[in-house]
């Protein structure tokens, strides 16, 4: 039994011991005990670092594309309150990242998820960047209270290694699933270390970027990544350009290959190539050229 008063919950750990398993995949059950409105929401937003808020904004953009590409029924928030107990409706937390299908009604406009209503549901996936100024609360408190409130996968993303280093920490990444140990809710933290990890909830991969952001990809090598609407235009416009030249080269090529039989033709028929000719001959496309080898090859004269 372990004791984070920094954290203000009670947690029971229990370390399937197997040493055949690697570090990075140490199974650690969460058993945690509710601690009504010591988990109260504060009205007061935190202040947030540049580079937090760009790896936020990163995700929900990545994951606002992800479920528009797949037509899904499903809603992405950013610092979003959810709230699972209805006797005490301070309880609650708000995500860096949430991701939750179905989309509750009118997500657009909503202050706050409440499981307890109609067409709210806890999140399938929930993404905490670690804070600087307060890593404790992702590294103890999350699990326990995502735990409560039902989420289904919980990923923990500590770029610059700031949690704790008592137990087994700092980890660039941590991915915990829920379960329960008998009427109690509990996390299974299935993977810690650097990465990249499965998420099962996206069946897909996690990864962290040498400039310190979490990408998503199809491939465990990062090869296929998942792009935001801004970069797939980026990326499309770019295929097309690239499209584009190909085929200009193409033409090009061609062209210069119909001249050159062109010109032997003449040489053969001892048709003359004056500077006239010649400057035809460059202002032709490619369909002209051959309009052109396809008569001197049947009528052997320059064409008046």
């Amino acid at each position: 039994m372990d004791v984070w008063p920094e954290a203000g919950i009670l947690l029971s750990m229990t370390i399937a011991a197997n040493s055949s398993t690697p570090p990075r995949s140490v199974r650690l059950v969460l058993h945690v005990a509710a601690r009504g409105d010591e988990w109260a929401l504060s009205e007061e937003n935190m202040p947030e670092s540049s580079p937090h808020r760009d790896t936020v904004d990163l995700l929900k953009l990545l994951l606002l594309a992800f479920v528009q590409r797949s037509g899904r029924d499903a809603a992405v928030f950013a610092n979003l309150a959810f709230r699972w107990d209805q006797e005490h409706p301070a309880v609650g937390l708000d995500p860096d990242i949430a991701l939750v299908e179905p989309a509750p009604p009118d997500a657009a406009a909503l202050r706050s998820v409440k499981t307890w209503e109609k067409g709210h549901h806890p999140p399938r996936l929930a993404i905490e960047v670690v804070s600087v100024s307060n890593p404790h609360k992702d590294y103890v408190a999350a699990p326990a209270k995502y735990a409560f409130l039902g989420t289904r996968e919980l990923v923990v993303f500590d770029p610059d290694h700031s949690g704790p280093s008592s137990g087994d920490g700092p980890h660039t990444l941590q991915v915990w699933r829920l379960g329960r140990e008998g009427d109690r809710p509990a996390m299974d933290r299935a993977y810690a270390g650097d990465g990249p990890v499965y998420s099962t909830e996206l069946q897909a991969w996690l990864f962290a970027t040498p400039e310190g952001r979490l990408r998503i990809s199809d491939d465990e090598q990062g090869l296929c990544p998942w792009l935001t609407e801004a970069e797939a235009e980026a990326e499309a416009r770019r295929a097309a350009e690239t499209r584009q030249r190909a085929a200009e080269s193409d033409r090009r090529r061609a062209e210069a290959f119909l001249r050159r039989s062109i010109e032997d033709l003449c040489d053969l028929c001892e048709i003359q190539l004056d500077e006239a000719r010649h400057s035809q001959l460059t202002s032709m496309d490619a369909t002209g050229l051959d309009r052109l080898r396809i008569h001197l090859k049947r009528h052997r004269t320059w064409p008046d």
